[in-house]
């Protein structure tokens, strides 16, 4: 659980957090597994990240671009997804590749959670966050 608890009026970090938190047990499950089970985990963990990445980069992330938060700041949160994308495909090949997919799963939580979540509530405005209400239900739906 990320140190951040002061997002309760706005509902997408709620929602950001809820799926960290479901990130989080499917690695848990993950690196508790027989290897049998392995396959079905990372398929079950691909689905979380593919939606949750949707998420991010048509909400939030784009929020962040539109008020002209530094390019670099928002370029490296997706080059994580990239990475986390790459570490997936590297661990369905091979299975232990696992133990380096959830490290960089963590430490990209763990960053959203200690900053971005604190940026996009200190910068985005209500208009911001309607847009991104918008833009996730397109994404989602």
């Amino acid at each position: 659980m990320s140190d951040y608890s002061d997002h309760g009026s706005h509902v997408e970090l709620d929602a950001l957090e809820d799926e960290h938190e479901q990130l989080r047990a499917a690695l848990r499950a993950l690196l508790e597994s027989a290897d049998p089970a392995v396959d079905d985990l990372l398929d079950a963990l691909g689905r979380l990240l593919d939606r949750h990445t949707r998420r991010e980069e048509s909400g939030v992330f784009a929020e962040l671009r539109s008020i002209e938060v530094p390019a670099q700041y928002v370029a490296l949160l997706e080059h994580h997804h990239h990475d986390i994308e790459d570490a997936l495909e590297a661990a369905r090949r091979d299975h232990a590749q696992v133990t380096e997919l959830a490290r960089r799963i963590e430490a990209h939580l763990t960053i959203e959670e200690n900053d971005m979540f604190h940026v996009a509530h200190q910068l985005l405005s209500p208009a911001n966050w309607d847009a991104i209400d918008r833009n996730v239900a397109a994404a989602i739906g």
